[in-house]
């Protein structure tokens, strides 16, 4: 799981391209559809039931709630207040869903350039992008208004300088985006039946995440300045989006689960959620879904997971055995694009200060990478097309008998894995405390607690852990530590 905040501005990209919901008529799950596209949004959390909302979200709801910071039926609630006899304050009140967003100026003309630079290419530019753009920009204009080119850059810089800035931009969403490469597999070469069992586990693992979130992440700032931290009242009002590729054309089942900053505090009132909490357990709950998606699948599919080093130096990953690694290369061409700029990255790193990139370093050159490889979105293509041709490419790469018992033959690897040992709390504190210690000097209880949740996916072997396995872990570390 991913997390990334997006601004009132930036909430159009989300409407055009996140939440497009062009390719099934209902909400319901499906495994097979003609249609070019994605399915519709959903709403989901507590808060959103609280409100009465369910069901499809429409794109006037996305507007008012990611675009405007108000009730998603704001439009409907203040036109039955007019109705009511109300006054115009009196009904926008009523439609409001917590603080009003911050009026935001006009975009300046080198700003609107790069919001339509941006929107062409489907994605937030990068900062070496961004200057290009503006300087680009500047020039033009400033040679329309003086009839003469700048005479040098410092010139340039002071006009672009006098006509643009940095904007107060409110933050109107998280966009938290759930996905798993080897769902991704199952479901784009297996059947019908091991489709909609995918599509199951993947929604599975998400609302349990979303429920971890609701509980354990929310919080509001109150008083003075906003100095003290509550815990909010458990509740997402957020809206989730179902897609099947990556922006190579390769199976990358994954869902978006855009949720609004808007959330109750204790003392009932909807207020702007504190993101730093949120932000500081994304590892948690990445690793939470992670765990989860892989049991959940192995329960259901009879499937066994082993670790893998994917990346010299990263932490392994956790893969389902018996799947062919010949369909693994054929459907990395996006992570084998982001990997080798990554690397590029990091040499240029260690040309320029003598040394490697620290955690992170390498985070922020990871995300560049990621970044400067995205190609633009590709035209909707039916969920039928796309289960065609990943078929065909994965004949292409081995053989139709590999792929038609891909299931049976990870299935009998599965049999041949000998069952996990029994659960023993104390030596898995022992392990997981040696582990975050040789990373941190000092530690919190999240940190421990995504270390353990690693931990059950490394000895579990894709086996479902014990109830509160990994808070047992994380309690029996933290008294040790203490």
């Amino acid at each position: 799981m991913t997390a990334n905040a997006f601004t009132a501005g930036r909430q159009r990209y989300y409407r055009r391209n996140i939440a497009r919901g062009d390719g099934a008529p209902g909400a319901e799950l499906t495994v097979s559809s003609s249609a070019p596209g994605v399915p519709p949004g959903v709403w989901h959390g507590q808060a959103a039931r609280a409100l009465g909302l369910s069901g499809i979200v429409s794109d006037a709801q996305m507007r008012a709630l990611y675009g405007l910071g108000m009730h998603p039926d704001a439009e409907e609630i203040a036109a039955h207040e007019l109705g009511a006899g109300a006054s115009l304050k009196r009904a926008m009140t009523a439609a409001i869903l917590g603080p009003a967003v911050p009026h935001l100026a006009e975009l300046s003309p080198l700003d609107q350039e790069i919001e339509h630079v941006s929107d062409r290419l489907c994605r937030p530019l990068t900062k070496a992008e961004t200057k290009d753009v503006r300087m680009r920009c500047a020039a033009r204009t400033f040679e329309a208004e003086y009839h003469r080119t700048p005479a040098d850059g410092a010139e340039l810089g002071r006009y672009l300088a006098a006509r643009s800035g940095p904007q107060r931009r409110a933050v109107t969403g998280y966009d938290l985006t759930f996905s798993s490469e080897e769902l991704s597999l199952l479901f784009a070469l297996g059947g019908p039946e091991v489709r909609r069992i995918v599509l199951e586990v993947l929604a599975q693992a998400r609302t349990e995440t979303l429920a971890w979130i609701e509980h354990n992440a929310l919080a509001v700032r109150t008083g003075p300045g906003g100095v003290a931290q509550q815990q909010a009242e458990p509740g997402l009002l957020a809206t989730v989006y179902l897609h099947y590729e990556s922006r190579a054309g390769d199976p990358m089942l994954h869902e978006h689960a855009v949720i609004s900053p808007r959330v109750k505090g204790p003392d009932g009132r909807w207020r702007n959620l504190d993101s730093r909490l949120l932000l500081r357990d994304v590892v948690v709950a990445s690793e939470l879904f992670n765990q989860r998606a892989l049991e959940l699948a192995c329960a259901r599919l009879g499937l066994a997971t082993e670790e893998v080093e994917v990346t010299p130096g990263q932490r392994p990953v956790m893969q389902v055995i018996g799947i062919d690694a010949r369909l693994r290369a054929a459907f990395a061409q996006r992570s084998t694009a982001v990997r080798n700029m990554a690397e590029s990255l990091f040499d240029d790193y260690r040309r320029r200060h003598g040394r490697q990139p620290a955690r992170s370093a390498r985070t922020r050159l990871q995300w560049q990478a990621t970044v400067r490889t995205r190609p633009p979105k590709r035209q909707a293509r039916s969920l039928d097309d796309l289960l065609a041709e990943w078929r065909r490419r994965a004949i292409a790469a081995t053989n139709r008998e590999v792929v038609d018992n891909l299931l049976a033959t990870a299935r009998a690897a599965a049999g041949q894995r000998p069952a996990p040992t029994a659960f023993d709390p104390a030596a898995a504190a022992e392990e997981v405390l040696a582990h975050v210690s040789e990373r941190r000097t000092t530690f919190r209880r999240r940190h421990v607690l995504a270390e353990a949740r690693r931990y059950l996916m490394r000895t579990r072997a894709g086996a479902t852990a014990p109830d509160q396995a990994a808070e047992q872990i994380t309690d029996q570390v933290l008294a040790h530590a203490d």
